[in-house]
């Protein structure tokens, strides 16, 4: 009944945003669709729904989808308050109007709006917390506290987290400071071991030249591209979403590993060229990250900026891992002649990788 035209997809992150801490708590979720339906979510190589497919859902195609992204998070997600579990309710405001009204992310993919409210005891204080069940979960990404000073915590599958605290004499609430750290490692992650278009781009990168000083510098030209679509695109300043062509970046990010690998074939020295190619194909590969991580980011926010910083820091830190890694493995043999075969094939499969994926995420 359910089927998609679209790329391999690993959901990586599901983000979640505290909206009204207290008595009556609110906590909002953009929620990625690929993990509503059994099917899609056992399935690490299953395509990603694009928008299009949740459109043209039937009637009982939506009532299943919804109920199964309800069983879904109730089955992973507990909250309590001090020692007493918090019984929730789930909403689905897309489907308050018809035709429903679904979010239009960067990425084009298809995602539902969450609501997961409850009511915390008057008469008691105590720590407000999520907990992850333990299992093949992603992580998930929860912004809290106030407009002008954002905290995130990433709660990865087994762990829990404290949102807010109440006081059993006051009506006063004290959002939990999360921790800023936890975005570092989350761009990490976007790479190592989540992202295998952007862990070959940087292969194919290494391939061209195997010294230092054109290694660091494509690695930051790279990422200063990122960087600057990347905190565009999540400061609304970029409104990607609106754009009609924005289902031609994921595209466009498989056709970027296929032309720095198909270069490497032809050419064996990095130049200002080189790095000119590369400063482009990172701009589009920042919106490609948008469509993650701008979802867990208000807009506007000081701590949103140093959490986009970070974010683009710890995916800098995997790349240099990648370069590293690379470089220790052929530190003994990339002078002999077999070391020219092994770039040259290497990098063929890496351009029929990527070209697979153009084809793949074009149909």
């Amino acid at each position: 009944m359910f089927s998609s035209q679209a790329s391999a997809h690993i959901v990586k992150q599901i983000f979640l945003s505290l909206e009204q801490p207290g008595h009556d708590w609110k906590i909002k979720s953009t929620f990625d669709a690929a993990f509503a339906l059994p099917e899609f979510r056992n399935d690490a190589s299953t395509p990603q729904p694009k928008r299009q497919w949740l459109v043209h859902l039937n009637a009982e195609e939506h009532a299943r989808l919804r109920k199964e992204t309800e069983a879904y998070l109730r089955q992973t997600l507990t909250f309590t308050h001090g020692d007493q579990t918090i019984p929730y309710q789930i909403t689905f405001p897309d489907y308050d109007t018809t035709p429903p009204n679904f979010p239009k992310m960067l990425n084009g993919g298809a995602y539902l709006t969450i609501y997961l409210t409850g009511k915390t005891p008057l008469d008691q204080g105590g720590d407000f917390k999520i907990h992850v069940q333990s299992g093949p979960q992603p992580d998930f990404v929860i912004a809290s506290g106030s407009q002008d000073d954002r905290q995130y915590h990433v709660v990865k599958p087994g762990d829990e987290a404290s949102l807010f605290t109440t006081s059993a004499t006051t009506t006063e609430v004290t959002t939990t400071q999360g921790s800023l750290w936890d975005i570092l490692k989350m761009g990490y992650t976007h790479v190592i071991p989540l992202g295998l278009d952007h862990l070959l781009f940087i292969l194919a990168l290494f391939l061209m030249s195997r010294q230092w000083r054109p290694l660091l510098s494509q690695s930051l030209t790279f990422t200063l591209a990122h960087s600057i679509t990347l905190g565009l695109a999540a400061s609304g300043i970029f409104q990607v979403s609106q754009w009609s062509g924005a289902w031609l970046i994921e595209p466009l990010i498989a056709l970027s590993i296929a032309f720095v690998a198909i270069e490497n074939v032809f050419i064996k020295k990095s130049s200002p060229h080189r790095l000119a190619v590369v400063f482009c194909f990172g701009l589009v590969h920042g919106l490609g990250f948008a469509g993650s991580l701008a979802t867990a980011l208000d807009q506007g926010s000081h701590n949103s900026l140093i959490a986009l910083a970070l974010a683009n820091l710890g995916v800098e830190l995997a790349q240099v891992t990648i370069l590293g890694v690379a470089w220790i493995l052929t530190l003994v043999w990339w002078k002999k002649p077999i070391y020219e075969k092994f770039r040259i094939t290497t990098s063929l499969v890496i351009a029929a990788i990527g070209l697979f994926w153009v084809v793949q995420r074009l149909s």
